[in-house]
Parts: structure tokens; C-alpha cells; sequence
């Protein structure tokens, strides 16, 4: 049986997840192209799929 799929690795949810980034980024006078939040989320997901401890 495959394991579930994780929220984040909805498109939709992801394409959201990176809107609210870049508008986040915006709120703090911070500039970032959809490339730039991109990578950033890619990055996060890494980080919370590895083993805590």
C-alpha cells in the first residue's frame, strides 16, 4: 500500500503555501520572485521530513 500523500505536495496547497510566502516577504519590504519562494519551499518540506532528535 503507498504511503499517503502529505498536504504540502498538493499543487494547489503548494501554489498557496508559496503565494502567502512571497506576500509575507512583501509585508517585511522584501522583494523574492516565484523561483526564489520556490526554492525556499522545497527547502522547508526537506527539513520536515527529516527525523527529529
Amino acid at each position: 500500500m503507498p504511503p499517503e500523500k502529505k498536504p504540502a505536495r498538493n499543487k494547489a496547497m503548494r501554489e498557496e503555501i508559496m503565494r502567502s510566502m512571497m506576500a509575507s516577504f512583501r509585508i517585511e519590504g522584501i522583494s523574492i520572485s516565484e523561483e526564489v519562494a520556490l526554492r525556499l519551499l522545497k527547502k522547508i518540506e526537506l527539513r520536515l521530513e527529516r527525523p527529529r532528535g
